[in-house]
Parts: structure tokens; sequence; C-alpha cells
């Protein structure tokens, strides 16, 4: 039987999908959000996902496709949503979603959709997924493990035949797999040759007595998977800068490959972010998510006054927190539409971080660390020197930054 998980944050089109698929004969699941999709994925195996696009926490249906598609490369996924962008089509394609339904649809159209996806062999092009996933049982029996992870296991002693995860390792070098729930661990698989180490994160033992693992070699890069191994483990990677507010990211620049750059930056922070390329196309994501709280607005947009699009925004949303950006200096005119940041490019999330925290990192005189930022309402902000030129600030300790900065400031006495 055809296995589907249906995924939407409202519970009457998850009930109308429901209800309306049953009839096919297919075997339903569903979850509302991107994590308990994620949850009911790994438990359940679908053979096609119906996820909505917008879903409302930090995991969308994009996420959904690309993390359980690294699972079940077979997987075919259908994406549905209310505003159907060119920068999302584009991400479709990259994704192999079979098919892209935009909202509202009739019961034909998804039922005929599902029933091409079911119809369709899995797919063999296997494309190399990013991460190498095994589930384990509580006596360390592979129940599962995907194309990567499965060539990787060939290469040991054990062979691809390896029916227990505790045959890939000497017996006094089994892995503490309690330990890698919290961080990455080294280690080193029997080997017919030299393919170098290993490293290892799980899940904590689950309910159903399995886990899954994440496999990587030692010198592996990291940076393209890192956010897919949180949303996947729901757990935190150690990573430097982390998206610290609790508002979505709206990055609106013509040029889709910088909205690409900017999206995937800030997303491996740990910010959902959308994109648009025109005003229209903004406002249109504003109204459709709520949760949206800054919008990084591009000066050289064409064919659109930067100022009059402000305005409009900020009237369809008047609490958003706009940063204006530009390749140019352009911070006066960026204030004049009563946008009090800005950030020129190139720029990093550090800066932008920074920047929306008023933290001040760095004298603007001799470029020395400093861990102060700008008083938050409530606070009192006390005069700050620096160690080195002798610059003031008005401000107060940043705990979040490192503590052997303090050495570098001093409180201002008037004697």
């Amino acid at each position: 039987m055809i296995k589907v998980l249906i995924v939407d944050d409202e519970e009457g089109y998850r009930r109308q999908l429901q209800i309306t698929l049953a009839t096919e004969g297919y075997e339903i699941s569903t979850a509302a959000s991107g994590r308990e999709a994620i949850d009911v994925g790994i438990r359940q195996h679908p053979d096609v996902l119906i996820s909505d696009w917008m879903l409302r926490n930090h995991i969308h249906g994009m996420h959904v496709v690309e993390v359980l598609r690294n699972i079940f490369p077979e997987l075919r996924p259908i994406v549905v949503t209310g505003f159907p962008s060119d920068d999302l089509q584009a991400e479709a394609r990259r994704l192999r979603v079979c098919e892209f339904i935009e909202k509202p649809f009739g019961r034909e159209r998804i039922q005929h959709a599902v029933r091409q996806a079911a119809l369709t062999p899995p797919s063999k092009d296997q494309s190399h997924p990013l991460l190498a996933i095994l589930e384990i049982d509580h006596q360390g029996q592979i129940n599962y493990a995907n194309c990567k992870a499965q060539a990787m296991i060939s290469e040991t002693l054990a062979g691809e035949q390896a029916l227990n995860f505790s045959q890939l390792f000497t017996r006094h070098q089994q892995p503490d797999l309690e330990s890698a729930a919290d961080h990455w661990i080294a280690v080193e698989p029997r080997t017919r040759t030299t393919c170098g180490g290993w490293q290892l994160r799980t899940q904590p033992l689950r309910s159903n007595g399995t886990r899954l693992i994440v496999l990587r070699r030692a010198d592996e890069s990291t940076a393209s998977s890192a956010v897919l191994v949180e949303m996947l483990l729901e757990a935190r990677e150690m990573r430097s800068i982390r998206w610290p507010f609790p508002g979505r990211i709206l990055v609106i620049d013509d040029m889709a490959f910088i909205r690409q750059t900017f999206v995937q930056m800030l997303e491996r922070c740990g910010a959902t972010t959308y994109a648009a390329g025109t005003s229209s196309e903004a406002l249109r994501l504003l109204q459709a998510d709520s949760g949206i709280q800054y919008v990084i607005h591009d000066m050289e947009l064409p064919g659109i006054d930067t100022g009059k699009s402000i305005a409009a925004l900020r009237q369809a949303r008047p609490d958003l927190v706009f940063i204006g950006n530009s390749s140019t200096s352009q911070s006066e005119q960026f204030a004049v539409w009563g946008v009090k940041y800005f950030l020129q490019k190139p720029w990093r999330v550090e800066n932008l971080i920074s920047m929306l925290s008023g933290q001040i990192e760095r004298c603007v005189q001799c470029s020395q660390n400093l861990p102060l930022r700008q008083a938050q309402p409530g606070e009192n902000a006390r005069t700050w020197v620096c160690a080195f030129c002798g610059h003031t600030y008005q401000a107060v300790i940043d705990d979040s930054l490192p503590s052997d900065w303090l050495t570098n400031i001093q409180e201002y006495s008037s004697k």
C-alpha cells in the first residue's frame, strides 16, 4: 500500500486532504508542523509527501522535503503553496519535487497529483545525499541505511552485508552512542583500506527503541549539512554565530544569485528566511506570514521607487524592522525613508546581528574588540573608555561576548 504523509499547519486543510485521499486507498499519516513531519516521516517511511511550504515554525516545507529526501532518496514530494514565487519554483526543481500545486486547488487536482507520484517509479538518481543516515534498534541491529551510509559501511571489514552497527568497529572501539547525542564524536571503523576516521552524531534513544545515526568522514565539509543535521536530530550544532531573534527574515533583491546567497547564509545560522525579487512579491509574503519581522530591502531594484516600496510594506505591516542594503553607502538616504539600519554589501550575518542587538564589538577609532552593547529600555548605560585609544561609549556590558575582552575597556572616571 502506498504511504502518504500530509503536512499542513492548518487543521482544516490537513483534514480535507486526509478525507480526499483516504478514498483512494492510500495509507495516510499527518503532521501539523515541519518538526512533527520529520519525526513522523522517519517512523512511517512515506512513499509520497504532500507538504505546505509556509509552515509556522523554523522548519518550512522545503526543509521537510530536503531532510526526508536525504533519508529516503526514493521519496516523491508534492509541495503546496499559496505563493509560487520564482525562487520557490527554482528550489522545487533543485529538490526534484514531483508536483508544485498552487492554493486553492480542487479535489481532482490533488488526487491526480498523488496518483501520478504513486505510479512514478522511485528515482534511481540517488544524487549523493549530503547526510549518511542509519537507523538502529536498541540492540544495534541496522534497520535502515541510506545510499551514502551504505557506501561507508561497504568500506568496513564487515562489508555492506553488516547486520549490526557493532560489527563496523572492534570490540575495544565501540562508539559511545549516548555521548554522541550531545556532540559529534570521532570513531575508527574496521576497514580494509586507509579510508580515514569517521565522525558520528545521534538522537537519544526514541520511545520505540530505535535511534538515528548520522555519519560523516573526518575530512568532510560540514557547512552545507549543518542545518539539515539540526533539523533531523533536533540538535543544536556547535557554531559561533546563531540567529538570536524569534522573527523571520524577508530578503528583497532583484538578483536571484544574491537572494539565494543571503537565504543560505542566514538559514545556516538558524534564521528562517524568505526571498522576493519585487516589492509586490514581498507584500504577498508579508500578508501570508505574520511571523516575518525583519526586511532586508535592496536599494537598486530596477523600476521600483525604493522609498515608496518601503512605505507600502510598512503600511501593510507597521511592526516591521527594515534594514537598508546596497553595494554603496546609502545609509543617509535610507534614514530619510525612516530606515535606521543599513548594511553595505558584502556583509556577514554577525554584522546584521550586532547591528540589531546594538552590540559594539569594535572600537570605531582603533578597531579593538569591545564587550559592549547599547542599553535597552530600563537599563542604565555607563560611560566606558577604550583602553587602547581612549574613545568613550555610553553602553552596558554584553555578557554574550568573550569575557577576555573586558581588559580592553575601563569605566570612565572624571578624576
